[in-house]
């Protein structure tokens, strides 16, 4: 790509984002500033949105500008590629993100005594959001880090060290990155495992799109579960327990005994970047 055409794509791309970050500030400053319950969650869900998105867009910024800068097309750069194994493969290993996550969970309760300030807040910003403001502080937390996040530490890190280091260690790094983020250490316990685990799926399929879908669908669940009430600092529904042994634990093993068989370094089927 042309040097000269990265600043006007990234002012493209960077407009948009301002614009929306304005729209939603100012919509947060002129809203009635009264006590209901359905306007604090509409200021908390704004609150969010107007905090942590331009945050995460930047992230994506960021990690296509430098993808864009390097001599590697950007889109193989950042891995926008498909995957190495199939996509039933992919959407296996996305279900199958709920038990390392869960396993996590366990491991903070047993570590931590009480919710950390953290976690509390967030389970009570999602709990609080009514109708369409729960929609978009779910859709925000479901979509903006799994653009975000995956582009930057799987996308753009962990694929240029999978280029000069062996695999664990090109691995642990992001991971590493990944989690020092988020910087509450209940936090921090209770997502290690799923964090180890999309990192291992984008080694055996070297694709983002691989990571992206299980991110995705983590947060955008848990952010549906946690509003129903389902999930709060120290419970979780029958029903999700089920679920998590019936379909997520199968779903799991199936898909790291198909990506153990996958060759990361194998031509997949359509070695063609996603349009």
């Amino acid at each position: 790509m042309r040097l000269g055409a990265v600043p006007t794509l990234a002012l493209g791309v960077l407009a948009p984002v301002l614009g929306f970050y304005a729209a939603t500030l100012g919509y947060q400053v002129f809203l009635p500033s009264t006590r209901s319950m359905a306007s604090l969650g509409a200021r908390i869900s704004l609150q969010f949105v107007t905090s942590a998105a331009p945050m995460l867009l930047l992230f994506a910024l960021l990690a296509w500008v430098a993808a864009a800068l390097s001599p590697t097309p950007w889109r193989e750069r950042l891995a926008l590629r498909r995957p190495r194994c199939t996509w039933s493969t992919v959407w296996l290993a996305a279900l199958g993100s709920f038990v390392p996550m869960f396993l996590g969970r366990l491991a903070a309760e047993a570590v931590f005594a009480e919710p950390s300030e953290r976690m509390r807040n967030t389970y009570e910003m999602l709990t609080l959001a009514r109708g369409p403001w729960s929609v978009l502080l779910i859709a925000a937390i479901g979509i903006l880090p799994a653009l975000g996040e995956e582009l930057v530490y799987r996308g753009f890190v962990q694929s240029g060290l999978h280029r000069r280091w062996s695999p664990l260690p090109a691995m642990l790094v992001p991971t590493s990155m990944f989690l020092a983020i988020h910087l509450d250490p209940m936090h921090i316990l209770t997502i290690s495992l799923g964090a180890a685990w999309w990192s291992f799926v984008f080694w055996r399929t070297q694709s983002v799109l691989a990571t992206m879908l299980p991110h995705l669908l983590n947060n955008l669940a848990s952010g549906v579960f946690v509003t129903m009430g389902w999930i709060d600092a120290r419970h979780t529904h029958p029903v999700l327990l089920v679920l998590l042994v019936t379909v997520c634990v199968p779903s799991f093993l199936v898909a790291a005994a198909q990506l153990m068989r996958t060759d990361p370094l194998a031509v997949p089927a359509v070695d063609q970047p996603i349009p």
